[in-house]
């Protein structure tokens, strides 16, 4: 049970330098100091932190009965002294409800707010000149989006760049740092502070109502034609891959600050590659994140295909490009999330859903090879479920690895059960194969696939095809499976069928 239904966040300091400036005078209004330290038996001395944003370097761990930490708590009853803008963070006591330092350190006059969103989440906005990091759990410590004055037009800073953080209450070992890696201060301390958020969801009913009545006094306080802060104005946008699309003819956008994605939960793994449940920082959607594992030439060359394939399509059943990232060490693709999974992890696909697929699925193997592409990978597991109800099922193809333009094509790759004769055969193949991969998966669904035949434990290409022709012959004819076992040209006979 909390003690205080009024807390809202509790920052504790970490750095020798966050220690000073918590306990300036200017901050009495929210500081607690530390309980004094007792030596019980023999004297510890605390291990000061080394490595900025290391969850590991946290200064005062053990008995947790007393904090041995320098706090600044913030509360409903003590209002920032501009409830429009919430808690002001910075090097100006006009200004601010909390000093951080000086201007010769890096601290901007209004360093960082924290106020609600839009959306009644807890959020740091970054209004800084050399900017402010958020680490979570490790992650994101060495990244931060700087937004400074354009001195050679003589502009102030662009207050449509001020990055926003959310303060995700379900994500532990939270901290801001500020003064690392400043090229024009190499020399400026670091300021390095824990962040503990109230969770909503587990709070007491007198919270939400402390929060309700704190909420409605800092929206009455908004100019009428302004809005709360928003991710939807603040936020970096990726920009739009609309395929066709020239620059000269796409709306004119003031410059938005590049989106920071955090990694939540792994969902997927390859041999090269990891994919996580991704979160945008700034804005709260989760995306799909896939992390390049191998970054020799040949991995890379592959990498940068998918993407330039991704970034150029644009149909309702393949899945959405978002964004990609190749300034981290392991390159990122970032794409939409679709959380119902793969096709392979349904169960009880119906007639009607397998018929629902593969018309969907050829709608994007035109579209695709239309375009001289060809994915050559083709199996449940990248087909992602977007939508399944009794009168909606959609699905979206995904995992671009191995796609190609269809110029020359020999390579032997994809999943065995699903690759087409020519390509095991080691023969040219063309955008044909594709077909057949989305027939066998249509049919594994609709009337099952036979045993994998082998020989010396090893899958036997030869036998497999023969049986499963052997199958499809054996079953009694109707509809779906006429079609699968003909040429794949009328699409309208399927539909007739279904």
């Amino acid at each position: 049970m909390r003690e205080d239904p009024s807390l809202i966040f509790t920052l504790r300091a970490i750095s020798d330098y966050a220690k000073a400036v918590f306990s300036n005078p200017h901050n009495e209004r929210y500081y607690v100091p530390p309980y004094p330290l007792r030596v019980v038996a023999a004297s510890r001395e605390s291990t000061p932190a080394t490595n900025v944003g290391d969850e590991d370097n946290v200064e005062g761990k053990g008995d947790d009965s007393e904090d041995f930490s320098h706090q600044l708590r913030f509360t409903f009853d003590r209002k920032p002294r501009n409830i429009e803008q919430g808690f002001v963070f910075g090097s100006n006591p006009k200004t601010c409800d909390v000093i951080l330092g000086r201007p010769k350190d890096g601290i901007s006059g209004s360093h960082f707010r924290i106020t609600f969103d839009d959306e009644d989440r807890l959020v740091l906005i970054d209004l800084s000149t050399h900017g402010t990091a958020v680490s979570y759990g490790g992650q994101a410590w060495d990244e931060k989006r700087k937004n400074p004055p354009d001195r050679t037009r003589n502009k102030p800073r662009d207050k449509s760049n001020d990055f926003p953080w959310i303060l995700f209450p379900k994500i532990e070992n939270k901290r801001v740092i500020i003064g690392h890696n400043i090229d024009e201060l190499p020399n400026a301390p670091v300021i390095e502070f824990s962040v503990e958020v109230i969770d909503p969801e587990s709070c007491e009913k007198q919270y939400e109502k402390l929060r309700n009545a704190y909420l409605d006094e800092m929206r009455a306080a908004i100019p009428f034609s302004l809005n709360i802060d928003s991710h939807l104005t603040t936020a970096g946008q990726t920009e739009s891959h609309s395929p066709k699309q020239r620059p000269e003819q796409r709306p004119k956008q003031r410059p938005k600050q590049r989106p920071i994605w955090i990694d939540l939960k792994e969902i997927g793994s390859g041999e090269f590659r990891t994919v996580y449940r991704a979160v945008d920082v700034s804005t709260g959607v989760i995306y799909a994140a896939k992390t390049l594992l191998r970054n020799g030439k040949g991995h890379r060359e592959r990498w940068d295909r998918e993407i330039a394939i991704l970034r150029d399509v644009s149909h309702d059943h393949i899945v959405k490009f978002e964004d990609h990232d190749a300034e981290r060490k392991w390159p990122r693709l970032i794409m939409e999330y679709l959380p119902l999974g793969n096709l392979a992890e349904q169960s009880g696909i119906s007639e009607w859903e397998t018929i629902t697929f593969l018309c969907q699925g050829l709608d994007a193997l035109d579209y695709l090879h239309s375009r001289k592409i060809v994915h050559r990978d083709l199996k449940p597991e990248n087909i992602l479920v977007q939508c399944r109800e009794p009168a909606n099922f959609c699905i979206k193809i995904a995992d671009f690895g191995l796609a190609k333009d269809d110029s020359f094509l020999k390579t032997c790759c994809g999943t065995r059960l699903y690759a087409a004769p020519e390509i095991w055969e080691n023969r040219p193949y063309t955008a044909k194969v594709d077909i057949w991969s989305l027939g066998v998966i249509a049919f594994k669904y609709a009337y099952d696939l036979p045993k994998v035949p082998k020989v010396q434990g090893q899958f036997d290409p030869k036998r497999w095809y023969q049986r499963l022709a052997r199958v499809i012959d054996d079953w009694d004819s109707d509809g779906l499976l006429d079609f699968l076992s003909s040429r794949p040209k009328p699409r309208q006979k399927i539909i007739e069928n279904a």
